[in-house]
């Protein structure tokens, strides 16, 4: 049930850096999807793994929760950024807001 929970949170991590991004809901929720299978075998399996041959304790899944998941959304961001449209997800006025 842990793994389960945390995969469920890892997902929000995942979704968080683009959320303002992806436009359609079915988006969000493969991004989500996906980030939380890759950490419920990041918990189950990684951990395990690497306890065993580098004696690396994550006691707190910072690896699986939030480290995984925010190299994927940060992969997701990046591909999301790639295929935008500026002009019709801004408009007219993008160019008001551009920094300089």
């Amino acid at each position: 049930m842990e793994i389960i929970l945390n995969a469920s949170l890892a997902g929000g991590v995942a979704v968080g850096s683009s959320a303002d991004i992806i436009t359609l809901p079915f988006g969000a929720m493969i991004a989500g999807f996906i980030t939380g299978a890759v950490s419920s075998f990041g918990f189950a399996y990684l951990s395990k793994f690497l306890q065993r041959t580098i004696k690396l304790h994550d006691s707190c899944g910072v690896l699986n929760l939030h480290g995984i998941p925010g190299v994927i959304g940060g992969i997701i961001s990046a591909i999301v950024a790639s295929r935008m449209d500026l002009d019709a997800t801004f408009g007219d006025n993008y160019d008001d807001y551009k920094m300089v």
